[in-house]
């Protein structure tokens, strides 16, 4: 059996590597804690409008740190990458270890926010928290395609950070300008910034499960597009 063209068996024995290398690393436990502490509070503190205003708030700086946290390590030089490959003789199954791995880490992150969500009455959430968590995977994939650890922080705060910060600003200036949210616009910052859109849900035609749809074929696209890239360019650095 093949995940992404890697076998099975391989990429459980690369992810119990990892695991064993500490991919739960005390930070992100504690990250997860005010993570969750954060999420109680506003739902326990606000109301309404306010709410949805906060609510954002998660994924503007605490939940990127997470995500820079738990993936950061994963990204190796082309000689680390190298020693991976020498060691587990697979860059396929290196590559659906590595998304398996950082797929794995946000596990007990959405099982304490759904938690929280749900016994905090934010059961509006639970769709927004999983589309946030499933779009930090897909978009973690193309970060496994970079050399080293520098443009991976680039990267990981350009798309998980600012992009979301900007999201509220052109949100705002196209609610101001045209009353609504067009839908390619709309289905973007979904993908890009799924707790802002709480936010600005009344202002778009485009529902929750048709942006989860759309995300969706998104992430498989992204997914496998990085992975035969992945594959092509750590070959090349064998010869």
């Amino acid at each position: 059996m093949y995940m992404l063209g890697g076998n099975v068996k391989k990429v459980k024995y690369i992810v119990k590597w990892y695991l064993k290398s500490g991919l739960f690393h005390p930070l992100s436990l504690a990250l997860i804690a005010v993570i969750a502490l954060s999420l109680h509070s506003i739902l326990s503190t606000y109301e309404g409008d306010m709410e949805r205003s906060m609510v954002p708030l998660l994924e503007y700086l605490l939940l990127p740190v997470y995500v820079l946290a738990a993936g950061l390590h994963m990204i190796g030089s082309p000689l680390v990458v190298v020693f991976e490959v020498n060691m587990f003789k697979d860059w396929r199954s290196l590559f659906a270890a590595k998304l398996a791995s950082f797929t794995l880490s946000l596990a007990p992150l959405a099982a304490v926010l759904l938690l929280v969500a749900y016994a905090s009455g934010g059961d509006y959430l639970v769709g927004y928290l999983l589309l946030r968590l499933l779009t930090y995977i897909s978009l973690f994939a193309p970060a496994l395609l970079l050399r080293d650890q520098r443009a991976a922080l680039l990267y990981f705060v350009a798309v998980f950070m600012l992009v979301p910060i900007a999201a509220p600003i052109v949100l705002t200036n196209e609610v101001s300008a045209r009353g609504t949210i067009d839908a390619p616009l709309a289905l973007f910052f979904y993908f890009t910034s799924p707790l802002t859109m709480v936010r600005y849900e009344g202002h778009v035609d485009v529902s929750l499960p048709t942006a989860c749809t759309a995300a969706l074929f998104a992430s498989a696209l992204i997914v496998i597009a990085s992975a035969k890239v992945f594959e092509h360019l750590e070959y090349g650095l064998e010869h």
